[in-house]
């Protein structure tokens, strides 16, 4: 809104009421150009801003609800000069009617995303590299998984059995206290766990993967799964508890979950290279690792899902 007033309005001649009755007294004269500009434009000279918000809005209230319009409500006294003593007053109407508070406030929304690359497959079974494996689709309508999440964690599985020979696989679930639309809590808890573990162990040399899942709860939560040196490393109590510390260090109100065997399975697998059946029996529990439930509710730019990038050994012969 643009209101153009001349600094000398109190002293603006009787003309600028238009077809009024003239009256007598300076008293008179100025109850009537408050009166005017009152009605005309909202002006208040009473108060504090200058001029009068629902005044001002009561011609524009439902024609623009939403744009940035600026209100346009002009007064124009005669004998302004060349304009060089005028004075503007911008206001904009975008929020007069609706003040920002914390109640009509926009919320993130969570909106999981249709354009997915990921084929999807509700067998219990598939074969890779020439061998049959079991995989866990889940139970109900929504079962299902994407194969090549499982494909990577095979492959950086058999990549850490060719260089250590025998490999400790751990378990866990962390969880976040609000939504996040973005990944960098767990990247940076990687970062943060390799450091840990070269403190406690002496080496950070481990693979990984992690899947990002949002389901009944507001916030979303992640299973993580870890290979570790099986001649190195051979429980699961102590990297248990140094992971619970690394995430809840890195924001208030991540939490660890007690793993129950009893409902989730085993927390670990030690898995051996010449033992066919172990290997089975790890990829068929980490595999859920690997279902259709609870992905796809992250932004644009994220990922459902992360593995640790293992390249295979190169055997030179001689």
């Amino acid at each position: 809104m643009r209101v153009q007033l001349s600094p000398n309005w109190q002293n603006t001649p009787p003309a600028f009421l238009g077809n009024s009755k003239p009256e007598t007294g300076i008293n008179s004269h100025l109850k009537r150009v408050r009166r005017s500009t009152e009605k005309n434009s909202g002006f208040d000279p009473n108060s504090k801003s200058g001029f009068d918000p629902a005044v001002l809005i009561q011609n524009i209230k439902h024609k623009t609800p939403r744009a940035l319009t600026p209100m346009r409500c002009r007064v124009k006294p005669r004998n302004l000069g060349d304009g060089q003593n005028s004075r503007l007053l911008l206001v904009a109407s975008n929020h007069l009617d609706k003040p920002y508070s914390k109640t009509n406030r926009k919320k993130p929304t969570k909106k999981k995303l249709k354009l997915n690359r990921k084929s999807e497959s509700k067998k219990g079974s598939f074969k890779y590299q020439g061998i049959t494996y079991r995989v866990n689709t889940g139970s109900g309508e929504d079962k299902g998984i994407y194969l090549v999440m499982v494909r990577k964690m095979i492959d950086q599985l058999n990549i850490c059995l060719d260089m250590w020979g025998r490999v400790y696989a751990v378990r866990l679930d962390m969880h976040l206290k609000f939504y996040r639309g973005d990944n960098l809590l767990m990247t940076r808890f990687i970062r943060n766990f390799k450091k840990a573990m070269l403190k406690e162990y002496g080496f950070n040399n481990f693979g990984y993967q992690w899947a990002r899942e949002l389901e009944a709860s507001k916030a979303c939560h992640y299973h993580l799964v870890i290979f570790f040196d099986g001649y190195k490393i051979k429980s699961h109590w102590k990297i248990r508890q140094i992971a619970k510390e690394v995430w809840e260090k890195i924001k208030v109100g991540n939490t660890v979950p007690y793993w129950k065997p009893k409902k989730y399975g085993k927390v670990a697998h030690d898995i051996r290279k010449n033992d066919h059946e172990s290997l089975l029996d790890a990829v068929e529990h980490f595999s859920y690792l690997a279902k259709t439930r609870g992905k796809g509710y992250r932004d644009a730019q994220a990922k459902d899902y992360s593995t640790s990038r293992f390249t295979k050994p190169v055997r030179l012969s001689a």
